[in-house]
């Protein structure tokens, strides 16, 4: 309600038998009063989207009844959690969207019932508690666009009941516990942009419910690890801008759900291209592969993905000698009714341009640039209406 705006009562602190209070996107402005901690039975305060300021609300840190404390979106509010020991019932934590930070506590590892932690982009530092793994019934942590930094501690593979991670955005250090393979309940893990390092382990194979999974713009290291073909649900997964080595799994070919797949950006084994499973992500609508060191032909099976929009296997050609693809253009490409963008240039590929590639319809953008391809273009590329970009230069034709 817009319309109640003014300052939060505190004549509220004097109903002593209130268990719950819920405000939304109100006027309420200036501190959360002091007297809100005489309200010894409150289970539930959620009072979010208003422009409330201060730390008023730590009196709450002396309701041990407290049970669901949402503050999110009070864009004014300061403090952090330090004093927030008491509430060892609390269950849904939201502090998200404010100015709230500082160091996170040692004693909420002591938290048996807390989970939901929500506190994106705010303020927290330093590192996940190692004792954080007592919070052993969370299912969903976001604390994303903090400025957390440190490793992930062993010990959060104890939240065996977690289904949704995010950690995004901070400055995580050092490489993934084999603990997190605990996850076995696990839909959704976002750990892009941070400072990860070393190899993937063999156990987040076991996040067989997962469905995206976001690790990219890090320092991984090492193969993929075989076990991620048990991701039969993934939608999206993002490993692209990291330092992975070796070759792609014939297992991604399992990924019977996925919709976007992005690896570009790595060091994979020239040796190696793209597997011929690729042919079984019937539901995908993007797979990149730029700049990520993969080698090999183009496999016919690409021409099974129906609903692909996106095709971007450029720049991996590279100055430690690795050709990136090779061979031809296969014709089974024409069958990509869908596709939009065709991105190849930087390669090594070879012979002509298939006539089929004058059946996609829809494709905007043509990239072949700095290959070997000879002959002239097909006729049929002016069947090509959509067609908005093409650039075929420093080839052979």
């Amino acid at each position: 309600n817009e319309d109640m705006v003014g300052p939060f009562p505190s004549e509220i602190g004097n109903m002593a038998s209130l268990k719950s209070l819920a405000l939304f996107n109100t006027g309420l402005v200036g501190p959360i009063p002091t007297e809100l901690g005489n309200l010894q039975n409150l289970e539930l305060f959620k009072i979010e989207n208003c422009n409330l300021s201060g730390d008023g609300y730590k009196s709450l840190y002396n309701v041990p009844t407290l049970k669901v404390l949402g503050l999110r979106g009070n864009k004014y509010l300061t403090g952090g959690l330090e004093g927030i020991g008491n509430l060892k019932n609390l269950q849904e934590l939201y502090t998200g969207e404010t100015k709230m930070g500082g160091p996170l506590p040692e004693e909420m590892g002591d938290f048996g019932e807390l989970y939901v932690f929500k506190s994106e982009e705010t303020q927290f530092t330093g590192a996940i508690p190692e004792s954080w793994g007592g919070m052993t019934k969370m299912r969903v942590f976001d604390l994303s666009e903090n400025d957390l930094s440190g490793p992930l501690p062993e010990s959060i593979g104890n939240w065996v009941e977690l289904e949704e991670l995010h950690l995004n955005e901070n400055g995580l250090t050092g490489a993934l516990p084999e603990s997190i393979g605990n996850w076995a309940n696990v839909e959704e893990v976002h750990l892009n942009e941070n400072a990860l390092s070393g190899p993937l382990p063999e156990s987040i194979g076991n996040w067989k419910n997962v469905e995206e999974v976001k690790m990219h713009s890090n320092g991984l290291s090492g193969p993929l690890p075989s076990s991620i073909g048990n991701w039969a649900i993934v939608e999206e997964v993002y490993f692209y801008d990291n330092a992975l080595t070796g070759a792609l799994p014939e297992g991604i070919g399992n990924w019977a759900k996925v919709e976007k797949v992005d690896m570009s950006k790595n060091k994979f084994s020239a040796d190696s291209g793209l597997p011929t499973t690729i042919g079984n992500l019937k539901e995908c609508e993007k797979i990149a592969f730029h700049d990520s060191g993969i080698g090999g032909t183009i496999p016919t099976e690409v021409g099974t993905m129906a609903k692909l929009e996106t095709l971007d296997l450029s720049m991996n050609k590279n100055a430690d000698g690795g050709e990136g693809l090779t061979g031809m253009i296969p014709s089974e490409i024409g069958a990509l009714k869908m596709l939009k963008t065709l991105a190849l240039f930087e390669n090594s590929m070879t012979g002509s341009v298939p006539s089929e590639i004058g059946l996609l319809s829809e494709l905007e953008v043509l990239y072949l640039k700095k290959n070997f391809f000879n002959s002239n273009l097909p006729t049929e590329v002016g069947n090509m209406n959509s067609l908005t970009y093409l650039d075929i230069e420093q080839n052979r034709f």
